[in-house]
């Protein structure tokens, strides 16, 4: 008989980049994949998708209504392993599984990045911290992707088996370096010249991914050097206000905002610097893609940013403080004047990043399943 699983996440744009490896690896084991999210969206080797009307807020009174389709779906299937992911997505999960678990069912939370860390406002700190402790009673087994998380829930957690995966996983068969030649001709095709020097940013346009510090930091950039150009692709709330601010700055020839694109690896082909500003990361698959791809990375001293950007061998962190602009530029202009050193860097990445292939992880979160 085959085991079943249902794999939940608030909404199916989350499965979509995240766990379809898994769920093809389950499927080719022989176990039976069930999906539970919020959206009109159909995977393949998932023997059947639920729509959960999740609010992203786990507050918000809409969750009561999932709460209780959620707990018929997991009473009446048996299953064998709930996974659960994403702030309301795992909370509501754990909570409707926790009958399920007096049958032997196991529940394995993945947590992409803990919504208080090191840093972060004293109210997430008073409302998630609380929710997680509490639910860490009710996870058989727990995955953390950065450092920082895993030593707090290894301090203060309840779940009695803990492991450190490094994310969810990226396609190196697809993020690779292209040679100069190439790398000339498809900045041609995408509307670039081979003399600028490609900054990419590859984020939702918002509040916490902070591209607002990032004009800020391209207006004193293109004062020294107008031949720098920032790509920024992604979509969000805070997409108009960032387009203003551009043209307020005019800064239209300077910064391109591209929009959500599913052709990500293009861009970074053509790019010679990676740059975050986040203030708030997990294990930040952007920055992994850009490694792959060998490129040096300047990146803010979030959590999880600085899992990946370890020392000045393969990119630069850069603290946020009064000084933060400044800095910014600086490390930017340096690599765009040194391109020996831009290279030297990005092979320092290539060695790596192997530990973060798709395969490595979703072998190492499959054999959790698959270890009885």
């Amino acid at each position: 008989m085959k085991k079943k699983v249902l794999i939940i996440a608030t909404v199916d744009r989350h499965i979509r980049h995240f766990h379809l490896p898994l769920i093809n690896k389950l499927n080719n084991a022989g176990y039976e994949v069930d999906v539970a999210s919020n959206g009109n969206e159909n995977f393949e080797n998932v023997n059947q998708k639920y729509k959960i009307p999740f609010a992203r807020n786990p507050l918000k009174l809409q969750n009561i209504d999932a709460y209780r389709k959620l707990k018929d779906i997991i009473k009446n299937n048996n299953y064998d392993f709930i996974h659960v992911n994403t702030p309301t997505g795992s909370a509501i999960g754990r909570l409707a599984a926790k009958s399920q678990r007096k049958k032997d069912t196991r529940v394995i939370y993945t947590a992409h990045g803990f919504h208080f860390y090191k840093g972060a406002s004293l109210k997430n700190w008073c409302i998630f911290f609380p929710i997680e402790f509490w639910l860490s009673k009710l996870t058989d087994e727990l995955i953390l992707i950065n450092e920082e998380d895993f030593k707090r829930a290894n301090k203060f957690f309840k779940t009695p088996n803990k492991y450190l995966i490094n994310g969810v996983g990226v396609d190196s068969t697809i993020y690779q370096k292209i040679d100069e030649k190439e790398k000339t001709l498809q900045r041609k095709k995408l509307g670039f010249e081979k003399k600028d020097t490609i900054l990419t940013y590859v984020a939702e346009i918002s509040k916490r991914k902070n591209q607002n510090l990032l004009i800020d930091i391209m207006k004193q950039v293109v004062s020294t050097n107008d031949r720098v150009k920032l790509l920024l692709l992604g979509d969000g709330e805070y997409f108009e206000f960032i387009r203003k601010k551009v043209n307020d700055y005019n800064l239209q020839d300077n910064v391109s905002l591209l929009g959500y694109k599913t052709n990500v690896v293009d861009y970074l082909q053509i790019s010679d610097i990676y740059i975050s500003t986040s203030l708030q990361e997990g294990l930040p698959v952007n920055v992994i893609e850009a490694q792959f791809c060998e490129l040096p990375c300047i990146v803010s001293n979030c959590r999880g940013n600085i899992d990946l950007v370890f020392d000045e061998k393969n990119g630069y962190v850069v603290d946020m403080n009064e000084k933060t602009i400044e800095a910014f530029t600086n490390k930017i202009l340096n690599l765009t004047e040194n391109p020996t050193l831009r290279k030297d860097m990005g092979l320092q990445n290539t060695n790596y990043v192997k530990k973060y292939d798709v395969k490595t992880i979703t072998n190492e979160i499959a054999n959790l399943y698959m270890r009885d």
